[in-house]
């Protein structure tokens, strides 16, 4: 019943990596597709309705994104300590240079 929705997501979200916090969120979304109370014979929705991947697509795809904007983010604060450990090192580069002259 997942499958349809994951295979929905990962192509139309282009997810890279399945995490424990989505499997959560497809099992939520299959469970809040049930309509009205669940019964004896209606605890999960039928397998090929398309609803259910949609809502698992869409649900895994917010997610995602969240995902990579703090992969940006990260990315981010990297480059900038990197960028200021370069620009350090050459200040003391810059500095022997000028006290061995």
């Amino acid at each position: 019943m997942v499958f349809p929705g994951i295979f929905r997501a990962i192509s139309q979200h282009r997810i890279k990596v399945i995490t424990e916090e989505m499997k959560i969120k497809a099992a939520e979304a299959i469970a809040s597709s049930i309509e009205g109370q669940p019964s004896r014979s209606y605890i999960i929705p039928d397998s090929l309705d398309k609803d259910v991947a949609i809502r698992i697509s869409n649900e895994l795809g917010k997610i995602a994104k969240k995902n990579k904007s703090q992969k940006w983010l990260i990315g981010y604060l990297i480059i900038n300590k990197f960028w200021d450990i370069y620009s350090l090192v050459a200040k003391i580069k810059k500095y022997i240079g000028l006290m061995t002259k």
